[in-house]
């Protein structure tokens, strides 16, 4: 759990290390091996906790509790807790796991504006998530339990059962999607993030559009007369195509013909799905906090500037108010995938290749 914090607290050291002071407690091995045993000796836990920063890249100041574990009884003997301490030396608040990174993100917000206004003392009570830490978690335990050396692999394996052991694994190979560690800002690595994400996200909204409209004829059908059946035929043309229509009448002096209004069309799709997505890695880069939510809320703005503003507005379908509820729950419903796949792609590819 301890590895699982770290790509967050690394975050929050990169964002607020020159207002706020980071130290860690090294206490004890949670998973003991044969490369790192139970500590015997003040010299030996030293060393363990040296090698620790030294593998883990650690930046920030790191304290060696006693033999006895003193420090940690006096906060408490749970196993991976965060506290915040304000300027009087007092305990603010208490993360009952520490790999909370937009908890504790908000919180260390909370309390230095508190204490600009010269709150004291400043008390925020403690909350607990097992969820988002434990995902943290597992995405470090295969690379952890194998620097601790194999007795504590098989240790694991005895302790928690066969089957969490393999999930465990499994998820471990998901390292780069599920702990993605924020690298310094560059806007054309974001860039190129956002489209390749933009780009992807299309693919699999456009997929999960197909599959929706296939299940709603297979329903609506049913009981259909033949006028309900005239009136689909009859369904307005995409919006998409009517842009391709203008685009290519007014920039290129052409009149597509129907044969060329599919694959245009899908040439705008895509490639409003590659600007949007260029333009959230871009803004992604220049103020995190866009990236809070995990893409719906960029997949929302996107829906309700494009499909329910910009695309009427420019006369390219209805005006909104004439649609049915439904109509715009799968708008919004298809931008949530869309939104969602482009922060994940994008993320991942910022943690990886476009490092």
């Amino acid at each position: 759990m301890t590895a699982g914090a770290r790509p967050g607290f690394l975050n929050l050291y990169r964002g607020f290390s020159d207002r706020v002071q980071f130290v860690s407690i090294y206490v004890r091995e949670a998973h003991p091996g044969e490369n790192y045993p139970h500590h015997t000796s003040e010299e030996q836990k030293m060393r363990h906790a040296r090698d620790w920063v030294e593998q883990d890249e650690i930046p920030w100041t790191v304290a060696v509790d006693t033999l006895e574990g003193a420090i940690h009884q006096l906060y408490g003997p749970v196993p991976n807790s965060a506290y915040l301490i304000d300027r009087m030396g007092q305990v603010a608040f208490r993360a009952l796991w520490a790999g909370q990174e937009g908890l504790l993100r908000d919180k260390i917000e909370e309390l230095l504006e508190r204490e600009e206004r010269n709150e004291t003392p400043v008390v925020l009570g403690q909350k607990e998530n097992n969820l988002i830490p434990l995902i943290h978690g597992a995405a470090e335990f295969d690379r952890t339990l194998r620097r601790a050396g194999h007795k504590a692999r098989e240790d694991f394996r005895r302790e928690m059962g066969e089957i969490p052991y393999i999930i465990e694994t499994l998820a471990s190979h998901l390292r780069p999607l599920l702990h993605t560690e924020k690298p310094e800002p560059n806007v054309l690595k974001g860039l190129a993030a956002g489209v390749i994400g933009g780009l992807l996200a299309t693919f699999l909204m456009t997929e999960v559009q197909s599959l929706w409209s296939k299940v709603g004829e297979e329903v609506s059908s049913n009981g259909d007369d033949a006028s309900g059946k005239e009136d689909r035929q009859q369904e307005e043309t995409p919006a998409t195509v009517k842009a391709a229509q203008a685009i290519s009448k007014n920039v290129f002096d052409h009149q597509l013909q129907k044969s060329e209004e599919p694959v245009a069309g899908q040439i705008v799709h895509y490639a409003m799905g590659a600007t949007s997505g260029a333009i959230y890695g871009v803004t992604a880069e220049l103020a995190q906090i866009v990236t809070k939510g995990a893409g719906v809320p960029f997949g929302t703005a996107v829906w309700a500037i494009a499909d329910e503003t910009l695309v009427p507005v420019l006369g390219l379908s209805k005006s909104p108010a004439r649609y049915p509820v439904s109509t715009h729950v799968y708008g919004l419903a298809s931008h949530f995938v869309y939104g969602v796949t482009t922060d994940l792609v994008r993320r991942g590819l910022r943690s990886t290749v476009l490092r």
